[in-house]
Parts: structure tokens; C-alpha cells; sequence
């Protein structure tokens, strides 16, 4: 079925998943979470990450954080790493079909906007 658009004047996107891979952010945000908890040391910063990811993809970000401080019995603040977390900014790639649909809207003169539930500073970035 193809949509037809031009019977909209405004569009209106979410962001994570929807026009980009979440992980993409997370990931980049696990590993700068990483090497800021390993002060230098890059065998320890990857294994942060590392278990980051891992156990986001196995287990869900509930009490992620809370599961890195105690596998390594560290002693950081949840709001530091919560801080880097949503200050995070890196290159995101939109999916290509979203990137060809927000091109064709703009071509048509329709409206495109993103609505979103996230926090606003990790958001904005």
C-alpha cells in the first residue's frame, strides 16, 4: 500500500527506532560512560561498555546502571552516568527509507515534525 500524502499538510515523526536506530546513541553513550568510569585504563573502559550493551540488548535498561555498579562494585553516582548519558552527542544515521520519505514530504511542501517522550537534553542532541 502506498500512502498518499499530499491529502496531509504536517507529518509527525517519533525519533528512537522510528528514524534511527536507539542503539546507535545508547552504544555511543555506553562506551564515553565507559571510559569516563575507567579514568584511562581502555581494557577496563571496554569492559564497561561492553557489559552496558550486553546487558541492554539481554535484560532492558531497567536498573542497568544499577546492575554495572554492582557486577564492579563501583562507587559512581546512577546521575553521573545518567549525565553523560543524555549530554551524549554522536553522528546518527536516519534509515535510509525514512530519510527517502522525509526528502519526498519536504519535495511536496508537507510539514515534517518529531514528537517525543524522552528526556529533552539527550533528545536535542
Amino acid at each position: 500500500m502506498r500512502v498518499q500524502w499530499s491529502k496531509y499538510k504536517l507529518v509527525i515523526f517519533d525519533l528512537d527506532n522510528t528514524l534511527y536506530r536507539e542503539t546507535d546513541y545508547l552504544f555511543a553513550a555506553y562506551e564515553r560512560i565507559g571510559n569516563h568510569l575507567a579514568g584511562g585504563n581502555h581494557a577496563r573502559a571496554m569492559e564497561y561498555s561492553h557489559f552496558l550493551c550486553r546487558s541492554f540488548v539481554e535484560e532492558g535498561r531497567k536498573e542497568l546502571f544499577q546492575r554495572l555498579i554492582a557486577k564492579y562494585e563501583l562507587v559512581t553516582p546512577i546521575d553521573e552516568m545518567l549525565s553523560i548519558l543524555r549530554q551524549t552527542e554522536c553522528s546518527l544515521e536516519l534509515y535510509p527509507q525514512m530519510k527517502q520519505c522525509i526528502a519526498s514530504l519536504l519535495a511536496q511542501q508537507i510539514e515534517v515534525a518529531v514528537l517525543t517522550n524522552g528526556q529533552v537534553v539527550q533528545q536535542k542532541q
